[in-house]
């Protein structure tokens, strides 16, 4: 037991290992585990609280908190922030991650040598900010440790977050402005984080405005809103957007007033992505094609799209619009169509076929 502590701990580098004011800690049935692939610490019951925290994960990152308090199975966390703390080029990552939370709310938390269990997880104005360090390449651990614990989260729940994403030099590629986000029956284990989504989840639902995403430098993507609610996703105020000129490649311009999904049952199955869902509806879009004049063609190679199975029962486009233009004078126009496609299905050969013969017709 520790009470009214103030401490000030850092390494040879002057780095902080451990800082805080006000220090209470009560813990009982303390087990300490030797396997660094586990919790190092395990305990029965404990009582926290303490202020100014800050605390060095590793020689890269520093959690800062205003104010810490766990106790009886609750713990609360208020202006938490997961900070990198060296320049992007030390990084030996693709990208570095800035999360700050003003309050993270755990309740029922169980913590074990083997796992860690809690029922429910609030973050309150989450802010992630995701920066590219811009290697493509790094280096990995010769031995890296198996992951041999079981992290389980009933509910978490993101409240009015917003997330950027940036390049190694500031540009902007991605962001949203406001988000909700719930996630239901988490499991991270040994085996998820082996998946391209390193944990399984029974449901979600999400709520975001204004989203940005900027594919390349000829192309980015803005949605109004999009809403989730019982595996049907609403998007309203589709856009993609021609950012400039090219001889060489195809641009769009295209809007939409809505598109439904309806519901999804999309999921990894090993690394394949299924895609799958019982009907997409499609309104008002008027589809701009700006046609290449000088178009190169493409390189050999291996398929850059993800392997994938779709299965799809219906598609559905109604009061849509299309044309297509090159050197600034209209080549084909359509004022109105309506399409309909029931049960439809693809994978990567089948894509591959199609854009094949949408580019030799454009």
């Amino acid at each position: 037991m520790f009470s009214n502590v103030f401490a000030d701990i850092t390494n040879a580098d002057g780095k902080p290992v451990f800082m805080g004011k006000n220090i209470n800690i009560k813990l009982k049935d303390i087990e300490q585990n030797d396997n660094d692939s586990k919790i190092p610490l395990a305990f029965k019951e404990f009582k926290i609280d303490a202020k100014e925290v800050h605390i060095g994960v590793n020689e890269f990152y520093q959690i800062n908190a205003d104010q810490i308090f766990a106790a009886n199975k609750t713990l609360d966390l208020r202006k938490f922030h997961l900070q990198p703390i060296q320049k992007p080029e030390n990084y030996n990552a693709k990208n570095i991650f800035d999360f700050s939370s003003e309050r993270l709310l755990a309740t029922d938390f169980n913590i074990s040598k083997d796992s860690l269990i809690v029922s429910d997880i609030t973050f309150t104005h989450p802010d992630l900010k995701v920066t590219s360090t811009g290697k493509n390449i790094v280096e990995k651990d010769k031995n890296p440790k198996e992951v041999e614990m079981k992290i389980g989260l009933k509910n978490i729940d993101f409240q009015k977050g917003k997330i950027a994403v940036l390049q190694a030099n500031k540009d902007k590629t991605a962001s949203v402005d406001n988000f909700n986000f719930k996630l239901t029956n988490i499991v991270f284990d040994k085996n998820t984080v082996k998946e391209k989504i390193p944990f399984r989840f029974t449901n979600h639902d999400i709520e975001a405005d204004n989203i940005y995403f900027k594919a390349n430098n000829l192309q980015a993507l803005k949605i109004k809103k999009i809403s989730s609610r019982n595996s049907n996703i609403i998007v309203e105020k589709f856009q993609m957007i021609a950012l400039g000129k090219s001889a060489h490649k195809d641009l769009f311009n295209v809007t939409t007033d809505e598109i439904k999904i309806i519901n999804n049952k999309t999921k990894y199955i090993g690394q394949k992505l299924n895609i799958q869902f019982d009907g997409l509806e499609v309104k008002t879009p008027d589809i701009k094609v700006i046609s290449a004049t000088q178009k190169s063609k493409p390189k050999k190679g291996k398929s850059e799209t993800p392997e994938f199975n779709a299965k799809l029962g219906f598609i559905k486009i109604s009061n849509g619009k299309i044309s297509q233009s090159s050197l600034g004078k209209e080549k084909l126009a359509v004022g109105k169509f309506d399409i309909q496609l029931n049960n439809i299905v693809s994978n990567n050969e089948q894509l591959k076929k199609i854009c094949q013969s949408i580019s030799q017709v454009i």
